[in-house]
C-alpha cells in the first residue's frame, strides 16, 4: 500500500513564494530591475566620467579645451556667448544633456534586457572614432568673430579698471577668469580663415564607454535578486 503523498498545490505557498514562482515563469520584473540598474550605471558614467574602472579621457588630454567643435555647433544655431561648459575640463559628453537623458533599457525577451540609446552619434562616442563638425558658414564665422572681439574686449576693460594707486579694483578672480576666456577665444581665431568657409572639419573622439556591465553591477544583481530567492 502506497504511503501518503502531498500535492504541491495544497501547500500554503505564502506570498513571497508565489511571487517568486511567477517571476521565474515570466521574469520580466527581475529583468526590468536589472535594466534600471544598467541605466544607473550609465548615469554614474556621465557624472563620474568613467564606466566602472574605465576612466574617460579628459578634454585636456585630447586637445579639446576649449571644446571648439561644440562652440562651432553653438554658433551654427545662434549668436551670443557659448556656455561655460565648453571651456572646462569636465562635463564631457554633456554639451546639451541630450545623450545623457536618452539612455533607456528594455526587456527583449524572457532572458534578455538591453540598454542603449537611439541618438545617432552615441556609437562613435562610446567606441571612439571620427565625426564631423557643423558646417562653417559665413554667418557662423561672423558670430564667432563677434564673440572673440567681445571676450578680448571685456578682458581689456577689466584690466583698465585696475587702480595702481589703491582704492576699488576688479576682483582678481573675475579679472583672471575674463583673461582666461579671452585667451581661449583668441586661440580659435584660426576658425575664421576664409579657406574654411563652407567646410566641415573632422573630429577624432577617444572611446568613452557609456553603457556596460561592470563587475560591481554583477555583484549588485547577485545581492538583490539572490536575496529575493533566499527570502522566499
Amino acid at each position: 500500500m502506497a504511503g501518503p503523498s502531498l500535492s504541491f498545490e495544497v501547500i500554503d505557498e505564502g506570498t513571497r513564494l508565489r511571487m517568486l514562482r511567477s517571476q521565474l515563469h515570466d521574469p520580466r520584473f527581475v529583468l526590468e530591475g536589472i535594466g534600471a540598474l544598467l541605466e544607473g550605471v550609465s548615469a554614474d558614467a556621465f557624472q563620474d566620467e568613467k564606466l566602472g574602472p574605465v576612466r574617460w579621457k579628459k578634454r585636456s588630454e585630447t586637445g579639446m579645451v576649449p571644446n571648439w567643435p561644440g562652440i562651432l555647433g553653438h554658433f551654427a544655431e545662434k549668436a551670443g556667448d557659448p556656455p561655460n561648459r565648453f571651456f572646462g575640463d569636465r562635463e564631457t559628453l554633456t554639451s546639451t544633456g541630450h545623450l545623457r537623458g536618452s539612455i533607456r533599457s528594455r526587456v527583449v525577451n524572457q532572458n534578455t534586457v538591453e540598454v542603449g540609446t537611439r541618438v545617432h552619434y552615441a556609437s562613435v562616442l562610446h567606441t571612439g572614432g571620427e565625426s564631423k563638425t557643423a558646417r562653417i558658414t559665413d554667418a557662423l564665422q561672423k558670430r564667432l568673430r563677434a564673440w572673440i572681439s567681445r571676450a578680448v574686449g571685456k578682458s581689456i576693460k577689466l584690466r583698465e579698471k585696475e587702480n595702481p594707486k589703491g582704492g576699488a579694483t576688479v576682483p582678481t578672480q573675475k579679472r583672471d577668469a575674463a583673461q582666461k576666456k579671452a585667451n581661449m577665444a583668441a586661440e580659435l581665431s584660426w576658425l575664421l580663415n576664409p579657406n574654411l568657409t563652407g567646410e566641415t572639419l573632422t573630429v577624432t573622439h577617444p572611446a568613452r564607454p557609456i553603457v556596460g556591465v561592470p563587475k560591481t553591477l554583477v555583484a549588485d544583481v547577485q545581492t538583490i535578486y539572490g536575496g529575493l530567492v533566499e527570502s522566499a
